[in-house]
């Protein structure tokens, strides 16, 4: 039998998941600040958006990978230089779902904030050298970003722009809340709810654009199974 991978289907099925969780996580913020039940028989901290080990940070890592997996049968049908950039793409996609199950970057923010005394914008020290890194990648995949057909283009820069405003962007304004008045409050889980969402966001967009090129490069993806 055989299953033709769409497009669309899987940006569905992605966003109805990253509703469903987002949505348990924002009740769950309910119960503990407004109703003032932060357990639930452990129902608050399983779909926590900023907790690890739990529902959406299982779903989170299992998205990156589908997007490294989709890089990969790209980068396969490459040629030349292009097969090692894709591939390249693919090894950074399989690191960051590692950080997502295992929140590497959180366990270099302490660290990092003792050695440079960083505070306000940078109370979350990890920013930097991940911004950093992430310069470093638009000018190594900059000409790479230009030579591909506009409307890949487009859609990859447009799910980046998404999940950069989420993972750099809001973290940010959270580190800022956070230094103001804490992390246990409202307001710094509705920050990093957002921020969180536009994570996800941005994944399911950019396996979006990933299938559609697929689409329009290879042709549509099947399963076969017997």
């Amino acid at each position: 039998m055989h299953i033709v991978v769409s497009a669309r289907k899987v940006l569905i099925v992605l966003l109805v998941i990253i509703f469903l969780l987002v949505t348990a996580n924002v009740l769950g913020i309910y119960s503990k600040y407004w109703l003032g039940y932060d357990h639930v028989f452990g129902l608050v901290k399983f779909f926590d958006l900023n907790t690890e080990n739990n529902a959406p940070s299982f779903y989170s890592a299992l998205a990156i990978i589908f997007c490294a997996v989709l890089l990969a049968v790209i980068a396969l049908s490459s040629q030349g230089l292009k097969r090692f950039q894709w591939f390249g793409l693919a090894v950074i996609f399989i690191y960051l779902s590692l950080d997502e199950a295992l929140q590497l970057h959180d366990q270099l923010d302490l660290p990092l904030r003792a050695a440079l005394g960083t505070s306000g914008i940078f109370r979350h020290a990890w920013i930097i050298p991940y911004a950093l890194i992430l310069l470093g990648l638009v000018l190594i995949y900059g000409r790479f970003l230009l030579e591909l057909r506009k409307e890949s283009r487009i859609r990859f820069i447009f799910s980046g722009i998404i999940f950069i405003t989420g993972a750099i962007g809001f973290e940010i304004l959270s580190g800022l809340r956070a230094e103001s008045v804490g992390y246990a409050n409202a307001g710094y889980a509705f920050i990093y709810t957002i921020e969180e969402f536009l994570e996800m966001l941005g994944i399911a967009l950019f396996a979006y654009s990933l299938l559609k090129h697929i689409e329009h490069s290879i042709g549509n993806m099947r399963i076969e199974y017997k």
